[in-house]
């Protein structure tokens, strides 16, 4: 800080600038960019995951003709048989 004046109570030098943060080790850049886990698996976050678990359908066809339905499930994908085991 630079000196009071005793009249004013103003600085007479402007105080020191403060000094920039510090920046990121090359380790932490490199893993705060890394968007895949150790098995390879994107990371997703909370408000992607639920989207993307909604995609697993069943549905449930009857075609023209046919007195029976036919169930229809889509493939789920890798997290989404994880997050329902």
């Amino acid at each position: 800080m630079g000196k009071r004046s005793a009249t004013t109570g103003r600085y007479t030098h402007p105080p020191a600038p403060t000094p920039p943060p510090a920046g990121r080790s090359a380790e932490v850049q490199t893993k705060a960019s890394c968007q895949d886990d150790q098995a390879g698996q994107p990371y997703r976050g909370f408000g992607g995951l639920p989207d993307h678990l909604a995609t697993l359908t069943r549905n449930q066809v009857r075609f023209a003709g046919a007195s029976a339905e036919v169930l229809m499930l889509a493939e789920a994908t890798a997290d989404q048989r994880h997050a329902s085991s």
